[in-house]
């Protein structure tokens, strides 16, 4: 541990002088497309690093698109990745497999690339699970001289059962990552492995799983448009409610269908949009093929985004937003963060958001909207009126409270527990 005296003089030296110069590798498996948030979580981390002098690059899956390899300094490394559902298969024991398969996938393909690169001041993973931890546990073992810093991120909810129990109940798979965890925990002390999460939520779980509290990260993704002055709304102008990132059952499109068919039939005392992102084909529960609604697909008011969005895309489509809609299922989103959430909040655009999850805690502290009941249509329906009816009000609060949210989730704020600066472990 560095001395005191030292601590106070790095952290109040400039950051740009503290990482200029340095080394970061951040390994991100299943980026190789611009579909769902991988991709602008990681484009960000290597942008705000860049901005500092930081030599940084990210490894990626071995097919990455060569347009998004040129703008992060891909190394195209992984022919697989875990949420490709290769391991998918029937019984525990093929998960196993799948599971043992991909640790030594991490360390085999891990290892040749600081063989080729290295060494680094910095590893970042900010997916880790089951699949990979142990493989970054063995990396550590053999090439830990060639990593200055490794930091793991945790952001899956470790098995356990809804409703949330006291003490909690974990998965027998969930003492993997517990064995694991112990396993660092002379590195962690040391701040040589940073053991993370992204949202304050699931450091009690985590903390009751392995007896080890983990730091939690701020996102690096907020809203381009961060802190400018939005476009003042006409009377007659339309208010845009969206839905962005990839459409999926958790994240209730069948709510939303619904709930915009009530609207469109019902009518407001102003116009309405509603735009829908859709770039991806989705299965409902039960497996079946499941489509965008026919009658808003001919619908004036409806826009559905079928194609690949690129960040300038998405950045226009947040910017256009005038009401954010985050009808998230509460088994899925009760622990769980919301890049879309944090956009939203950064950028002063109020959010209809179900109660008593992690997106809630965001607008309780430094956002606005309108909270509606796990999986309630109608109250769906409802809080999109309400938005409707004081639009204004719902906006100046939003914009008013986007200045803690870009407080908190700031490049500044991230950098600082990415390198430890100013900590201990600095």
């Amino acid at each position: 541990m560095l001395p005191a005296s030292t601590r106070l003089a790095l952290a109040a030296e400039p950051v740009s002088a503290q990482l200029a110069g340095k080394r970061l590798l951040v390994v991100e498996e299943v980026v190789k497309d611009s579909l769902g948030h991988w991709y602008g979580y990681v484009r960000a981390v290597i942008a705000m690093n860049r901005a500092e002098g930081v030599d940084a690059c990210a490894v990626t899956h071995a097919e990455i698109d060569p347009a998004l390899a040129r703008e992060i300094g891909a190394i195209p490394a992984f022919d697989r990745s875990n949420w490709d559902g290769v391991y998918d298969g029937p019984g525990p024991w093929r998960s196993l497999a799948g599971m043992v398969r991909h640790n030594w996938l991490v360390y085999r393909t891990m290892s040749r690339i600081l063989r080729e690169h290295g060494p680094v001041d910095c590893l970042f993973v900010p997916t880790v699970w089951l699949h990979h931890v142990w493989g970054w546990r063995l990396l550590m073992a053999v090439h830990g001289r060639s990593i200055g810093r490794l930091v793991l991120l945790f952001w899956m909810v470790p098995g356990t059962h809804l409703p949330i129990t006291k003490p909690p109940v974990f998965a027998r798979s969930m003492a993997i990552i517990a064995w694991a965890i112990r396993s660092f925990s002379r590195q962690i002390k040391r701040g040589k492995v940073v053991f993370a999460t992204d949202n304050s939520r699931l450091t009690s779980l985590y903390q009751s799983l392995c007896g080890t509290e983990p730091v939690v990260f701020p996102s690096p993704l907020i809203a381009p448009m961060a802190g400018e002055a939005r476009p003042e709304k006409k009377p007659g102008d339309a208010i845009i409610f969206s839905s962005l990132g990839p459409p999926r059952f958790e994240k209730g499109i069948d709510l939303l269908q619904a709930a915009i068919k009530a609207c469109l039939a019902q009518g407001f005392s102003r116009p309405v949009k509603f735009v829908i992102q859709w770039n991806t084909a989705i299965r409902d529960p039960a497996g079946n093929a499941y489509a965008p609604d026919p009658e808003l697909l001919t619908d004036p008011r409806v826009e559905f985004l079928n194609q690949s969005l690129s960040s300038a895309d998405y950045a226009a489509a947040t910017g256009a937003t005038d009401c954010m809609l985050l009808p998230y299922r509460h088994a899925a989103y009760t622990m769980r963060s919301s890049g879309v959430a944090i956009e939203a909040a950064t950028a002063g655009i109020p959010m209809v958001y179900t109660r008593d999850t992690w997106n809630a805690d965001l607008v309780e502290s430094c956002g606005s909207g309108v909270a509606i009941d796990d999986g309630d249509v109608a109250g769906l329906v409802c809080a999109i009126q309400q938005i409707v009816d004081h639009y204004q009000d719902y906006r100046d609060q939003a914009a008013a409270r986007s200045v803690v949210a870009r407080q908190v989730h700031s490049p500044a704020a991230f950098m600082a527990r990415l390198w430890g600066i100013g900590s201990a472990h600095g």
